[in-house]
């Protein structure tokens, strides 16, 4: 069963408090791979799947804005070079 994205929408920001605070655990954590990305502790094909999480995430990015959720740092995307320095 899938969750269609319009009806997060719907919900009251009381209704998503579970979620987000998982969410926020996931970002967090997500955060800390990134950086153990950035200090050269992942094996070759972590990093590859680290990448490509990210470039999800990106790509989410206006859905997680209209949740009113939080997204991936643009700091943890530029290490990982999802996003441009400029």
């Amino acid at each position: 069963m899938t969750v269609r994205e319009s009806s997060w929408g719907a919900l009251e920001p009381d209704d998503r408090i579970g979620y987000r605070a998982e969410w926020d655990n996931t970002l967090d954590r997500f955060s800390a791979v990134v950086q153990a990305y950035g200090d050269q502790r992942l094996d070759q094909d972590i990093a590859t799947q680290l990448i490509d999480v990210a470039r999800i995430l990106a790509d989410f990015t206006p859905s997680l804005v209209r949740m009113q959720l939080r997204q991936p740092s643009a700091d943890d995307l530029r290490r990982l070079g999802i996003l441009s320095a400029a």
